[in-house]
């Protein structure tokens, strides 16, 4: 059925931001949405190069909040927040008072204080905010999660959850210096900038595979990289429920990982295995000593469906494409809200589930360089 567009302005994500190409990409792949405004940039010069490349009205075209405000409010359906991390608080709360609705890059913000303090506004404003998981879209992951349901894999017994990376270890071949990161993120504040960046990636697809929070949690927290005032590897383990156990890993020193997320998911009658990195596939072993290798081309519940099937299968969906993804169930769920003014029972990036994995983020913080406690 055809679906009118919904205009979206941008806060960040200018010509030089590599986020910001991925959204305004993903959000034209269907043709839903269309980016009419920005402030692209803190440089105003940097923000009318992006303008012109992306064939936006120079005249939407901002170096002035309180400016952009007052033009846009009534001509755009949301904003899209694509700055660094610690300007996210301030400037949702700002869309959120001025009446706009938001979508924000992950994580939501900083701390557990902050996001419900932004709850408290957006129930107050009755606004529409949604924040981006965009592993959660893949649409192999999609299936997995349609394979638990269908009790393709029985009862799910533990999951192992990776994300390894190398970018605070590994040095350039001509160098051999290793790139420093960005200024933001060589200090740790209440939740570690490694759990923001990755964490918060692994605790959305462990909520949105099982559909659980976890009840017990343990931590260990350490550094093997030259920046001192940060973390750069965690161990989580949590127990789901009765039954369900997880051991997660992230990392920023784990050299040959350019982006090793992997997951493994074990039931009382199969497995399912995903790696991003070959994200177009599924490995399942069955009970019976079996293995599979599924893909979209296979017989699937969800995963070979039109709206993830752009292009046949055997030519890879990737990472902008699950971007896309979500800002086709952005705009579906934003036309649902404005209707309703509530989300669907089906709405899985609302700002609740970002506040669960932030509270977990504090947690494995307060845990820092204390003893082990193992489950009870």
């Amino acid at each position: 059925m055809f679906r009118l567009k919904k205009k979206l302005a941008f806060i960040g994500g200018g010509i030089n931001s590599n986020v910001g190409k991925v959204h305004f990409s993903a959000s034209q792949m269907d043709g839903l949405w269309s980016v009419d405004a920005g402030i692209f940039s803190r440089n105003i010069n940097d923000s009318k190069k992006t303008a012109k490349l992306w064939n936006i009205d120079e005249k939407r075209v901002y170096s002035n909040f309180n400016q952009f405000i007052k033009v846009e409010k009534n001509l755009i359906d949301a904003v899209a927040i694509l700055t660094p991390t610690p300007d996210h608080y301030k400037i949702i709360i700002q869309c959120l008072t001025a009446g706009l609705n938001v979508i924000c890059e992950k994580p939501i913000c900083s701390s557990v204080e902050e996001v419900k303090k932004i709850i408290n506004l957006c129930n107050k404003k009755k606004l529409f905010l949604a924040v981006t998981f965009n592993y959660t879209a893949y649409p192999m992951v999609r299936e997995i999660k349609a394979l638990i349901k269908n009790n393709k894999i029985g009862n799910v017994q533990q999951i192992h959850c990776e994300y390894p990376m190398e970018g605070f270890i590994r040095s350039h071949a001509s160098s051999g210096e290793v790139p420093s990161p960005q200024k933001w993120r060589l200090k740790d504040n209440i939740i570690s900038n490694l759990y923001l960046d990755l964490g918060t990636h692994i605790d959305s697809l462990l909520k949105y595979l099982i559909d659980s929070n976890p009840t017990y949690l343990n931590s260990l927290s350490f550094r093997k990289s030259s920046y001192k005032k940060i973390v750069d590897n965690i161990f989580v383990w949590l127990k789901y429920g009765k039954d369900i156990y997880a051991n997660c890993w992230i990392s920023k020193t784990a050299l040959g990982n350019r982006n090793g997320l992997k997951i493994r998911i074990f039931g009382s009658k199969g497995s399912l295995e995903w790696v991003q990195e070959k994200s177009e596939s599924i490995i399942y072993s069955s009970v019976d000593g079996f293995k599979t290798i599924i893909d979209r081309g296979s017989n699937l519940f969800v995963a070979n469906s039109k709206k993830y099937n752009r292009f046949k299968a055997g030519h890879p969906d990737g990472f902008i494409e699950a971007y896309a993804n979500l800002y086709y169930d952005l705009q579906k769920e934003l036309i649902f809200f404005q209707k309703n003014n509530r989300y669907s029972k089906k709405f899985f990036y609302c700002i609740e589930n970002s506040l669960d994995g932030l509270i977990i983020g504090e947690m494995i913080k307060n845990d820092y360089n204390k003893k082990i406690r193992f489950f009870s």
